[in-house]
């Protein structure tokens, strides 16, 4: 038998589960993934996580075909968060998955902020859990435990309730004494297993239905998968930027000095690898908001989007989108935030449209970019990733708009590499996670910013912060 270690790492996003296999180098050895949808009505964004255990068999599946799950010896999982996941006591999904998306918990923030909990309450799984808790009592005593997806693969897997990811305060939808604090049951929480260490083994009835034979397959704690992006590209030290497009997006910075406590607008929390902080900022929909123009156009395919797009001039006429499609996080923190096009006229195409709304993506990451980058922190390196980088056209808008170089890295999925990292560690192939993502992380190309184009970006991105501001009042009415 050939001697191969290889490490599955899996994301299971918000609309997709992304399987990939690497070897202890981090090269890519095969990749495959599965779409579900989601349940939305009003506030509310639910998900039924059996489709997530259908998307990863199909995964499976296909990976076994192809020849190359045999030689497995370690799995991580990574994943949306905080997406709420309800366990029974015979191991049953109890009801529907509340996600991050979702904005019922808004009723139960002012009992959250009481606690000084990190970040926006609106946000935490807690606010959903004591929502549950009052709206839905039957579901709450029906639920042994309270999950993350991650967490509820792998009890798929192993068959073990674990809980994966940081065990600081500043990463966690939830804490036992939080939850003990608000009147919650704290044994429905289980203890946090860190990143990198071993929550099991793979059952033995998946590796024989896997066709793996021989030595026990180990299953490592992952987390969430904003960690996972930072880890696959290599943001482990101060300097260095990682810019995560997905559904929503998020910008993180490490950094050697903390933003001023008065900072409200982007978090500064410490970060994952001492003695380093971690600033960073969310948007609500990034690739959620091109998603919605290409499904209202009828438009099959990225690539034919992209081809509006670039038909487009630059700037769009002057056409500006605030992409605030399901109320907006950082920098302004409002469930009431609306999706707008500002100086729509006759003369607007499709094409323009199209390209607004990918340029009102960039303009709400400039914003935090600018944020961060007005307290003088050091950055070195603007790393983009994601679904969003596999197009150099929305990378070049981003060093257009933003007016930095971009850099682009060969494999798009940082949070599929992060968990290879984390899978290398937990086999003990790398000592702790700075050495792991050091090795696997590597860049394709650097884009430069058109200062031509810059100067006009400039202009519509000083309208674009200003209509904010302007229009909150009328967004809250």
């Amino acid at each position: 038998m050939v001697d191969r270690n290889y490490i599955l790492a899996v994301d299971l996003g918000t609309t997709k589960i992304k399987l990939a296999i690497f070897d202890i180098k981090g090269n890519l050895i095969d990749y495959t993934f599965s779409n579900y949808p989601l349940k939305i009505e009003r506030s509310h964004v639910e998900q039924d996580p059996h489709l997530w255990i259908e998307g990863f068999e199909k995964g499976i599946k296909r990976l076994k075909q192809r020849g190359k799950l045999e030689y497995i010896k370690a799995i991580t999982v990574i994943g949306q968060a905080p997406t709420l996941v309800f366990l029974g006591s015979d191991g049953e999904i109890v009801r529907d998955a509340i996600l991050w998306l979702d904005k019922r918990g808004e009723s139960e923030r002012n009992a959250l902020l009481e606690l000084g909990l990190p970040f926006d309450p609106r946000y935490q799984s807690l606010a959903q859990i004591l929502w549950i808790y009052h709206n839905e009592p039957e579901i709450y005593k029906r639920t042994k435990y309270f999950l993350q997806p991650y967490d509820l693969l792998n009890f798929y897997l192993t068959g073990e309730v674990s809980s994966s990811g940081i065990p600081f305060r500043d990463y966690l939808p939830w804490s036992r004494d939080d939850a003990k604090l608000l009147g919650l049951s704290p044994e429905k929480f289980v203890e946090i297993t860190p990143i990198g260490k071993v929550v099991g083994t793979l059952k033995k009835d998946l590796m024989k239905e896997w066709g793996i034979w021989g030595k026990e397959v180990l299953v490592i704690a992952g987390g969430i998968d904003f960690v996972g992006a930072l880890i696959g590209t290599d943001t482990t030290s101060p300097g260095k930027l990682c810019d995560r497009g997905g559904g929503s997006e998020g910008i993180t910075v490490c950094s050697q000095e903390p933003l001023p406590k008065e900072e409200q607008r982007v978090s500064s929390v410490p970060f994952f690898i001492s003695p380093f902080w971690k600033i960073s900022g969310l948007t609500n929909t990034s690739g959620k908001a091109i998603d919605w123009i290409k499904d209202l156009f009828s438009i099959k395919t990225y690539q034919e989007l992209v081809r509006y797009a670039k038909s487009a001039p630059y700037g769009s006429k002057g056409l500006i989108f605030l992409p605030y499609l399901s109320g907006e996080r950082s920098p302004h923190w409002d469930p009431y935030a609306k999706g707008v096009f500002f100086g729509l006229t006759l003369s607007h195409t499709r094409e323009d449209m199209i390209r607004a709304v990918m340029e009102g993506v960039i303009y709400s990451i400039r914003d935090i970019y600018e944020i961060i980058a007005s307290y003088d922190i050091p950055i070195r390196h603007f790393r983009t990733t994601g679904g969003l980088s596999k197009s150099d056209f929305f990378n070049q808008l981003k060093a257009d708009i933003i007016g930095v170089p971009v850099e682009v890295p060969y494999i798009s999925d940082g949070e599929l590499v992060g968990a290879a990292c984390i899978g290398g560690l937990g086999m003990g192939i790398y000592k702790d996670i700075k050495e792991a993502s050091s090795a696997m992380y590597r860049a394709r190309r650097i884009l430069y910013p058109d200062p031509i184009k810059k100067e006009r970006y400039d202009e519509l991105f000083s309208l674009y912060r200003e209509l904010y501001p302007s229009l909150a009042p009328r967004f809250h009415r």
